[in-house]
């Protein structure tokens, strides 16, 4: 009876470890499928950024908009305001998408560490700093103050500088 009973001890012990090494290998395998949706998701934020810039590189007449705006919008007519703002508006989206993808750790620190580099020198050029308070309302308020604070930031530094 001893060595049915000792054997049962073992079977029970293979037992667990392979109930433990399967739950092993199942979080492994969760968590490279995490870091490849995240390899994947930062790409496709990568080529959402350029297909945006090159749509705008590409026509002359949305390059000069978005110039002319980021520099002075008081230049602007009522429409290309208004292309302005809507330019304006869909970069601003696809930050704040970026800074939440960030928070939920979906997107990699290099490419939302890009995105501030880009917001920090919008956040430079006068029409976006007049474009800012009265678009502010349209975005999440954690983004909105992200943003106020790089804003904030470049004040001083500009101030400073001067």
């Amino acid at each position: 009876m001893e060595i049915l009973e000792a054997a049962s001890y073992v079977a029970q012990i293979i037992g667990v470890l392979a109930i433990v090494g399967t739950v092993m290998f199942g979080i492994k395998q969760i968590q490279e499928s995490n870091r490849l949706a995240r390899i994947d998701l930062t790409t496709r934020v990568g080529l959402g950024l350029t297909d945006y810039s090159m749509n705008i590189g590409l026509s002359p007449q949305a390059s000069g908009v978005w110039r002319t705006g980021m520099l002075d919008q008081s230049k602007l007519d009522e429409n290309t305001r208004t292309q302005f703002t809507m330019l304006c508006t869909s970069a601003f989206n696809g930050y704040e998408t970026q800074f939440r993808l960030h928070q939920e750790n979906m997107l990699a620190d290099v490419m939302f560490e890009r995105s501030v580099r880009q917001l920090t020198f919008f956040s430079t050029l006068q029409g976006v700093r007049d474009w800012w308070p009265r678009h502010r309302a349209n975005f999440n308020t954690d983004f909105a103050q992200f943003v106020d604070g790089i804003i904030d930031e470049t004040s001083e530094s500009k101030a400073s500088k001067a």
